[in-house]
């Protein structure tokens, strides 16, 4: 603690530009050798695995069909990892965490150009330290490469907007602005835009140099990422087009898809979860030194506002999304205080206890839902260790240090979590457990399925061919009866394997069973069953 009270009041601390990145580094890296969680993880996965093995890294497959949901770069870079470090989940995550680590990285390279070191510190900390970022930055999704790319990109514009920027500035953010488009489209340009926007309103005045410079970073961008969706829009007659600009952007914008919706106030709980325990300290953002007129708050203040006006009126919403604002919001913090301490106020103090207690409170009702009540106080206890600590916030007295204990709490609880939370959560998960065993187990051109459940985890660990759906029991009975080895491996509730035996047309062995209380599926007893047609 006394080290951590240095970096923020120290006067001669000089905090070195790499300290941030290794600490988000050393809370990611835990973890990262888990079974891929269910949907997304998996799904990126297996497109990875597909891309390695067919060697092109900018053509997304998925069991040899053509993927035009995503563009290719953060999956591109799993399969490079798949290629040179094996096929393995620490494989997978490696450039997902690398690029999280580099975003912290970033966050403080813009908040010491626009503060001083030591808020920038505090800034760039926030990121790795809050519940989304340590949750969100050590997954295969895209997430952490558009992060890495929009804050590179916000970082040059810095240089461009100033005044200050040469040609190499501009182009740099327009690589940076291209890279990301390549990692999930147009959305990419979100956070960098707004942040444009708000720089050129708050200083009034835009040269012509700056507004020049504008231009060819928009034109690198698009001279980056234009040739390869027009590629692959030729290539599939109009298919990818349709599937990712119409579908993917638009309709999801506008409807929502896959159950993913909410209401307006949606991402409002989100910012207050997902932020802690710094979501607190929004109550002293809102003051008049962070509300007057300059470019690089008016900056920040539309890039934070904007992202979260924008996410919450759109049709599809995921906690995920919001993860673009946690930067913006946190050099709001660092800069909107007037002392080097924002975390001194009673108000602040009081909001992340508040927060901490709802956030422990849901915990408990969550998992009181779960049908293994036994597993309760083992999923629990991580999660109140890192979140009681804060809940007495308010019994500090109010000096100067309060950030540094916060950010020490903040370190401790989060490497608790990181270390304990995974090995916990494994056991109320079952997909990967199940699909591994079905791999095992499968005879030779035997199918695995399901009963009206699409479960990527599933498929990627049973691997070639992934899994069937059968649209109801009696259509997988009547292919049990009717398949070249007259069985079939199914992956179905503890309900339907029941149902299926009393049946007495097929004979049903349970392999494995595990229980799904957290993955997508039905929330009970999920088990692996070889299913055989009765002869006569």
């Amino acid at each position: 603690m006394p080290e951590v009270k240095r970096i923020f009041f120290g006067p001669d601390f000089e905090v070195p530009a790499w300290l941030p990145g290794a600490l988000t580094l050393l809370l990611l890296l835990p973890g990262i050798t888990r079974s891929f969680w269910d949907r997304d993880e998996a799904q990126y996965a297996a497109i990875a695995r597909d891309m390695e093995e067919a060697g092109h890294f900018f053509n997304p497959e998925l069991f040899g069909r053509p993927y035009a949901e995503k563009p290719p770069l953060a999956i591109a870079l799993t399969a490079v990892s798949f290629r040179w470090l094996g096929e393995t989940e620490l494989a997978g995550r490696l450039p997902h965490v690398l690029l999280f680590s580099g975003a912290s990285v970033l966050l403080f390279l813009i908040g010491r150009r626009i503060s001083d070191p030591r808020r920038a510190f505090f800034a760039a900390m926030m990121l790795p330290t809050s519940l989304l970022g340590l949750l969100c930055g050590r997954l295969v999704l895209t997430d952490s490469a558009l992060l890495f790319f929009a804050l590179a990109a916000v970082f040059f514009l810095l240089d461009v907007l100033g005044g200050r920027g040469s040609l190499r500035a501009a182009c740099l953010a327009g690589a940076a602005l291209g890279l990301g488009v390549l990692t999930k489209g147009p959305v990419a340009a979100l956070s960098p835009g707004l942040f444009a926007i708000g720089h050129c309103l708050g200083s009034r005045r835009v040269d012509r140099a700056a507004r020049r410079r504008l231009f060819l970073s928009a034109a690198v961008a698009v001279g980056i990422s234009a040739p390869w969706f027009l590629l692959q829009s030729f290539a599939t007659h109009g298919e990818a087009f349709r599937s990712f600009w119409l579908r993917e952007n638009v309709e999801r914008f506008l409807h929502p898809l896959e159950r993913h919706s909410g209401p307006v106030v949606y991402y409002l709980p989100v910012l207050l979860l997902g932020f802690f325990p710094w979501s607190g300290l929004l109550a002293g953002v809102w003051n008049r030194r962070s509300l007057a007129r300059d470019s690089v708050g008016w900056g920040l203040w539309f890039w934070a506002g904007g992202v979260l006006v924008f996410f919450s009126i759109s049709a599809t919403k995921l906690p995920t999304y919001l993860l673009p604002l946690l930067p913006a919001v946190a050099l709001l913090i660092a800069r909107s205080s007037d002392s080097a301490d924002p975390a001194v106020s009673r108000t602040s103090r009081w909001l992340t206890a508040g927060v901490g207690a709802g956030l422990l409170a849901a915990s408990v009702a969550a998992v009181s839902r779960f049908e293994i009540l036994s597993d309760a106080p083992a999923i629990l206890w991580p999660l109140a260790t890192a979140t009681l600590p804060f809940l007495a916030l308010p019994l500090f007295p109010k000096r100067t240090g309060t950030s540094a204990r916060m950010l020490g709490l903040a370190l401790a609880g989060s490497l608790g979590l990181s270390l304990f939370l995974p090995p916990i959560l494994d056991h109320a998960r079952c997909w990967a457990k199940l699909g591994r065993r079905a791999r095992i187990e499968r005879l030779r051109a035997e199918e695995v399925g399901t009963v009206r459940l699409s479960e990527p985890a599933l498929g990627y660990y049973v691997g070639t061919g992934g899994t069937g759906i059968w649209r109801s029991r009696e259509d997988m009975i009547r292919s049990t009866a009717v398949s070249p080895h007259r069985s079939f491996l199914a992956c179905i509730t503890a309900t339907d394997a029941f149902e299926a035996a009393r049946d007495g047309r097929i004979h049903v062995r349970i392999l494995r069973r595990g229980w799904n209380l957290l993955e997508d599926g039905p929330h009970e007893a999920i088990e692996l069953c070889r299913l055989t047609a009765r002869h006569g």
